[in-house]
């Protein structure tokens, strides 16, 4: 490369076969034999199953097979708390529970098949509402949960949830809150609430399972986490995961709702019993039904500040309603009890969140899983809390926001803290204090996210005879543009090449190494830090080779213009190329091999008690501040959203290009968070399962993004690089909601902010 390829604004890889419409996803796949698969969906939020027949569905013509749950192991399953059955035997817990699977020859067949299934339901009472749930007269809806089974690392949390319906808790308490607060000049206490979202990848869940002579398992899938996906599918199926093979193609997107395996055991199980390949394919109604959604959320946060603006303590209870399954809840749960205390230096500090099964779709880890919700309450909070002692918004949170050295909610030393510099730049961008026309205002609103650790990666880079590369790696493509667009950065940086020279191969569990999936950030983090192992494997090794034939030690070697030269003295040097095209007569392929793990940074429990946390602290954290301005109509309530700034702390922009695309998708994703999305429920039923009436931004609904990238490197990061995907959609809602409540004086505090909302806080505020 000319200069650094770090730092430049290169396009992803995998450019061209996105916008040709060249890319292949698993939607497209047709395999010989290829039969079609389609679910049998509980039409009931809480039954008991009395009897199944499926008679009249496996004598209609063109059906192959049909599947129930006297065709697979008699096991519960799920990442974290197994609690999942493939296909329901005696009970339905929501309206999309699945119960039978069948194989046709064509997809009509197939949805005509489905209809004749006779299934006998006792219908039982139904809870859709979390606080309803948690009280004792409402239905239990795991009665066996404490005989269920967790993974190890939770097992202790898990035997100490108490509680109607709740699977789980997390608290954090510091110092004493009761003091503090009896010692603050104001206390403010206020309840948000947010509904249950959606993702809405633009593709569905779309998957194909064949089975070939030797019983081996391939599933083609739209999955974040092909490794998972293939280690639940064999332990579903009781196979070994030498017998499961797990692909994933290009994916359409996937924010949090294909970071479980959740169908891949049941298509698999329907291709073992059809012997033949099956595709399943959701529908967008099936998708928005049982698709793995954002948590619904209650906020209750009460807090003490002086008379000066000094933060003294601060009290905060979530309510997450997860719905029938816990799938990620223990960890969404943990993320909001980082997210909830907000961004700011309190001494006092007590948060709880309980999370709570109904009759409800199973939530998952949705784009910054409880980050929108809990910050949207905080945030509103926090304004208010400004309002309160006659501080500006934005001087209230530089007085108490953190700084380098700081201590986070669990008492974590923080580092590389960029927060107060993404505050001042966003506001100055925006022009901050400037005068705006009446029924105008602006709002701001901070956030900070996790760079995921914990999890491990493995990768290999491949040095061709002609001096291209390959790299190998289990790092999946859902968007975000690191494994296409970040990681083959490091290897020209690390090799000095231009990246047309490199190719990818990736997600595909029998021939790229591990990787824990495209979840949490944490692929440029994990992968880039592998990748740059993996080529200085290559690097030693070419060295190593090139010291025999100079006949110098490999440590007196250096890598200039495509040559490795004696350090000092230029002429004596061999061309990089020479060394490859002999590499498989000098000691075989020159393959780089790279793993990568880090552990979370340390909790000190002398600091703060925490329970029920898997994750007490936050490693290499990113930092934003967003300021929205907002045009509100006075008649209508009708908001309209004139502006964003967004400004992230990403500790170094590998790819600015990619980096700035994340965080316009994440403010987007946060505009409809604030203004239109919510999934709308009667008797448990979705009644709103489509883009008509699910109303997500459309490309006119978005004003202009303005992007601020600070850089405040990680110590820990690949090159100093932070998570990227998932901050962004974090505070957007919060500052639109800021925005509202400037430029009309009345607060909403429940999401979406409708026009209707709108205009019940105006009559509030008369």
């Amino acid at each position: 490369m000319a200069t650094s390829a770090l730092g430049s604004r290169s396009p992803r890889l995998d450019a061209a076969d996105k916008t040709t419409g060249k890319a292949i996803f698993a939607g497209d796949l047709a395999l010989p034999g290829l039969a079609w698969g389609k679910f049998l969906l509980s039409p009931h939020a809480h039954a008991r199953i009395r009897r199944i027949d499926t008679t009249r569905a496996e004598q209609l013509p063109g059906v192959i097979a049909v599947v129930t749950h006297r065709d697979v192991p008699d096991v519960l399953v799920g990442e974290l708390v197994k609690d999942i059955r493939l296909f329901q035997k005696d009970k339905v817990r929501y309206i999309g529970d699945i119960v039978a699977g069948v194989v046709a020859e064509d997809l009509r067949t197939a949805e005509e098949a489905v209809k004749l299934i006779e299934v006998d339901y006792e219908v039982l009472p139904a809870v859709t509402d979390a606080e309803e749930a948690m009280k004792p007269s409402s239905p239990l809806i795991h009665e066996e949960h404490k005989s269920y089974q967790t993974i190890p690392p939770l097992a202790e949390a898990f035997k100490a949830v108490q509680g109607h319906n709740i699977c789980w808790h997390t608290e954090i308490r510091k110092g004493d809150v009761e003091r503090g607060l009896a010692e603050a000049d104001h206390v403010l206490e206020e309840t948000y609430t947010a509904p249950m979202g959606h993702g809405a990848p633009i593709e569905p869940h779309a998957l194909v399972a064949s089975v070939d002579a030797q019983g081996k398992v391939t599933v083609w899938t739209a999955t974040q986490v092909p490794f998972v996906c293939r280690e639940q599918v064999a332990e579903a199926l009781h196979l070994p995961m030498s017998k499961v093979r797990i692909i994933a193609p290009p994916i359409g997107g996937g924010f949090g709702a294909k970071c479980q395996a959740w169908v891949e055991p049941n298509v698999a199980a329907m291709a073992i019993k059809a012997r033949r390949p099956v595709k399943l394919l959701f529908t967008r109604e099936e998708e928005f039904m049982i698709g793995q959604p954002r948590h619904p959320a209650k906020v209750h946060v009460k807090s003490g500040v002086k008379k000066d603006g000094t933060l003294v303590a601060r009290q905060v209870r979530v309510i997450l309603d997860t719905g029938y399954s816990t799938m990620l809840g223990p960890i969404v749960s943990s993320l909001g009890s980082m997210c909830a205390p907000g961004t700011y230096r309190i001494p006092n500090l007590a948060v709880d969140v309980d999370v709570v099964f109904t009759n409800k779709p199973s939530c998952s880890a949705v784009r910054g899983p409880a980050g929108p919700q809990t910050v949207f309450a905080v945030e509103s909070h926090t304004d208010h809390l400004a309002k309160l002692v006659g501080m500006d918004p934005v001087e209230f949170r530089l007085k108490n926001c953190w700084d380098e050295g700081d201590e986070g909610p669990t008492g974590q030393i923080l580092q590389g803290v960029g927060l107060k510099e993404a505050l001042r730049r966003a506001a100055e961008k925006a022009e901050w204090g400037r005068p705006l026309p009446p029924n105008h205002g602006r709002g701001v609103a901070l956030a900070w996210w996790l760079t995921l650790a914990g999890f491990g990666c493995a990768v290999t880079v491949t040095l061709n005879e002609d001096g291209s590369v390959t790299l190998q790696t289990g790092a999946v493509d859902h968007g975000t543009g690191s494994t296409f667009g970040g990681l083959p950065l490091v290897i020209a940086e690390e090799l000095g090449i231009e990246t047309d020279q490199i190719s990818v191969i990736n997600s595909d569990t029998d021939t790229t190494p591990f990787d824990y999936g495209g979840v949490g950030s944490r692929t440029t983090f994990n992968q880039a830090h592998a990748v740059r192992l993996a080529v200085q494997d290559v690097k030693r090794q070419l060295f190593e080779r090139a010291g025999q034939m100079l006949e110098v030690s490999p440590d007196d070697l250096e890598m200039k213009g495509g040559k490795i030269a004696v350090r000092g003295v230029p002429d004596k040097a061999i061309p990089v190329l020479m060394l490859t095209h002999l590499a498989p007569f000098t000691g075989g392929p020159i393959v780089g091999r790279g793993t990568f793990n880090t552990p979370p940074p340390a909790f000190d429990p002398k600091k703060a008690t925490v329970k029920g946390s898997v994750s007490p602290t936050f490693n290499a954290p990113s930092f934003g501040a967003q300021v929205a301005e907002v045009e509100v109509d006075p008649e209508t309530g009708n908001i309209t959203v004139k502006k964003v700034v967004a400004a992230l702390d990403v500790g170094r922009a590998l790819n600015p290009l990619g980096v700035e695309g994340q965080i316009h998708g994440g403010v987007v994703q946060g505009i409809g968070i604030a203004l239109t999305e919510r999934s709308e429920f009667s008797e448990g039923r979705m009644v709103n399962p489509n883009f008509v009436d699910f109303k997500i931004p459309l490309i006119t609904d978005i004003p202009p993004i303005e992007t601020i990238v600070v850089e405040n490197p990680a110590d820990n990061g690949p090159y100093g690089a932070k998570g990227v995907g998932e901050p962004p959609v974090i505070p957007t809602a919060g500052a639109i909601a800021n925005a509202v409540c400037a430029a009309t004086g009345a607060r909403v505090r429940d999401l979406p902010l409708t026009p209707e909302r709108v205009l019940e806080a105006l009559r509030r505020r008369g």
